[in-house]
């Protein structure tokens, strides 16, 4: 019976989260790294440092069922590894003997009607720990979404379960049975780092619960530890698919890991690493609201009696939580994620960690509870039974935040920008908020494909020119030279030779000027959408990155404003600038971005909010030309649809006056 009951709980946990995360599926591809992930997914690609290529194993097979878009497909594998995370979730807290054995009531005998039993305290807690972690706004917002780190999620909570099986079994007495676990726990890790790097956080957990297990004699066990890593190695054998995908120089070739060099630098997100630092204690008064945000105060009362709890009766689970939230508090403490930090769902991916181990505490909230009132008003246990959906209140809370129902925003501004260019058109950007899920959209949905679209952060490495050369053959035509002379300087840079920051750069603008002026020869008309950073604009952040680099950088900084496109006529006929040559006035075509639909709604993150604003910032860059150009009445109407999206914005209202008074 117990048995029955436990997978009834167990696959009403899975239910209730898929159909959850079902109901606020995003329908479309979003933000950040959604659009590059499918594009790598759908053309076998390889994506962004560190490559994730269990992620990109998997999800080679989930795009290859035939329903829906490959966008929605991969938004329902995050789906279920959401909700299989908070299935296992309820296993893992529910399968400890020891705490079984604990629950034991001293003294006479209870009333069995009267008595809650040991596994049903457990299954309590166990279900109020999955609803907590379902209803977890970073749980639920990347469970929603094309990204790793749902699937982050899954192997985390399924090492746990199996690490808390092997202390349990071998507490029991049953090494053989302990050993077989471990072996699935050493596979599952390798499975976690080829998906996500950062899971490696879980160490100091996993050998402080092996010492608390097995004592001093697990460092003797030289036989059955060396299995133990060639199973740990086993699981990290989907890297190798990293050099297989490169070597058949797919579409997307990020890093081009095909030798040991590239390859070695993209699995341990080389470029990445200059935002490694000291712990900045700062950072934690950007961690600790975020924490307390996941759920509402109401269920943050079950934290700290779950963590009292857990410390007394469990105390192998506690250590393995208390360390893995301390590892997690390090890693955001020392991984400078500025410039990420601005999208809170975004940083709340670095900390989901840290939610896991909340929602096991509040769990344990529940348990802790429970035995309580089983000791002291046992006739009250049948009522408490509630408590264990309590986490459920974080639904109505959270809901519009961390899901994605009807979330078209990315799609909107990628298309806004796309359907009315002209044909052929080439678009240099430094927005990934556009390139991204334009790269899916372009090449997986068929969106405007005669556009080309070039990152232009991403025409700084060397690996990219693959793409453009595929995607443009036309510039090689025109300006293969200025290609050349570039990469020729780049490769010093990235060869660790001497080199010069301001050659570099001198290089890389002439290139990217000579790629708009190839652009209007050839009939493919140059956009611009830039957003580049000076040394002078941002003079801290180019010292931080000049000491983390232990040299000069020119990745990130070093481009004054106004160098690309200098010279040319900056037309806003989209939310882009069509660049043009000479200072005739261009009539600016019509455009639909009605505001009703585009304004701010609700409490969306950053990403999307900035993003929103483009649009009333799109109207005043449209007043401003017109102004210019005297057409006023065209002017006051582009600045109304300005003011209707941003009310206080300065410049629509100081250009609103000047027509007017005109």
């Amino acid at each position: 019976m117990h048995a029955r009951t436990r997978l009834l709980l167990l696959a009403l946990c899975f239910a209730f989260g898929l159909a959850l995360y079902g109901v606020t599926l995003a329908p479309t591809v979003t933000f950040v790294d959604s659009g590059e992930l499918a594009t790598a997914a759908a053309t076998r690609g390889v994506s962004h440092p560190s490559g994730s290529p269990f992620y990109l194993l998997l999800a080679s097979f989930v795009v290859a069922v035939p329903v829906a878009t490959v966008i929605v497909r991969l938004n329902a594998f995050s789906a279920v590894c959401g909700s299989a995370s908070a299935a296992l979730l309820f296993l893992a807290m529910t399968q400890s003997s020891a705490d079984v054995a604990r629950t034991q009531t001293k003294g006479k005998a209870k009333s069995p009607q009267k008595v809650m039993s040991p596994s049903g305290i457990l299954q309590a807690g166990g279900v109020a720990g999955a609803l907590a972690w379902i209803t977890n706004l970073g749980l639920w917002g990347t469970s929603t979404v094309t990204e790793v780190y749902a699937l982050y999620a899954l192997l985390l909570t399924l090492l746990a379960l199996l690490l808390f099986q092997y202390s349990t079994a071998m507490a029991a007495g049953k090494v053989e049975n302990a050993h077989r676990w471990l072996a699935l726990a050493a596979v599952t890790t390798g499975f976690g780092l080829a998906n996500y790097p950062p899971f490696g956080i879980v160490a100091p957990s996993i050998f402080t619960l092996l010492g608390m297990t097995e004592g001093r004699s697990l460092w003797i066990k030289w036989g059955r530890n060396a299995t133990m890593v060639s199973f740990f190695l086993l699981g990290l054998l989907p890297y190798a698919l990293l050099p297989m995908r490169a070597a058949a120089q797919p579409l997307l070739n990020w890093g081009n890991p095909v030798d040991w060099k590239h390859f070695w630098a993209h699995i341990s997100a080389e470029q990445y690493q200059i935002f490694l630092s000291k712990p900045k204690l700062d950072v934690l008064s950007e961690v600790f609201p975020l924490w307390f945000r996941q759920w509402p105060w109401p269920v943050w009362l079950l934290v700290p009696i779950g963590f009292i709890g857990m410390a007394v009766s469990r105390r192998k689970e506690f250590a393995y939580t208390l360390l893995l939230a301390l590892a997690n508090l390090f890693y955001v403490l020392s991984y400078d994620v500025s410039d990420v930090a601005s999208a809170p769902s975004d940083f709340a991916m670095y900390t989901l960690p840290l939610f896991w181990c909340t929602a096991v505490w509040i769990g344990a909230g529940v348990c802790t509870i429970l035995k309580l009132l089983q000791a002291k008003w046992p006739g009250a246990i049948p009522a408490a039974y509630a408590i264990a959906v309590f986490p459920l209140v974080a639904v109505p809370a959270n809901f519009h935040e961390a899901g994605h129902r009807g979330y078209t925003y990315a799609d909107d501004f990628v298309r806004s920008i796309l359907q009315p260019a002209a044909p052929h058109a080439l678009i240099l950007s430094s927005d990934w908020t556009f390139v991204s899920p334009a790269m899916y959209l372009q090449h997986i949905e068929n969106v405007r494909p005669d556009v080309t679209v070039f990152d232009v952060e991403l025409l700084r490495r060397s690996w990219y020119y693959g793409y453009v050369r595929k995607r443009a053959p036309w510039l090689y035509e025109t300006t293969g030279k200025d290609i050349e002379d570039f990469l020729r300087e780049l490769a010093k840079y990235e060869n660790n030779q001497p080199y010069d920051p301001d050659v570099i750069t001198d290089k890389y603008v002439h290139m990217l000027n000579g790629f708009i002026a190839a652009g209007l020869a050839t009939n493919h008309p140059p956009y611009i959408l830039l957003n580049l950073e000076s040394k002078e604009q941002n003079p801290e952040r180019y010292c931080q990155l000049e000491a983390a680099l232990g040299r000069p950088p020119y990745m990130t900084t070093g481009v004054a404003p106004g160098a690309i496109g200098h010279g040319y006529q900056w037309v806003p006929e989209t939310l882009a600038y069509r660049l043009f040559s000479g200072s005739a006035f261009h009539p600016l075509p019509a455009v639909r971005i009605p505001p009703e639909r585009f304004a701010p709604k609700g409490d969306y993150d950053d990403v999307t909010q900035g993003v929103m604003a483009r649009y009333a910032e799109f109207w005043r860059w449209r007043g401003d030309y017109l102004r210019g150009a005297m057409h006023c009445d065209e002017a006051t109407v582009a600045y109304r649809k300005a003011l209707e999206l941003s009310p206080d914005l300065p410049e629509a209202l100081s250009g609103q006056s000047e027509c007017a008074g005109r």
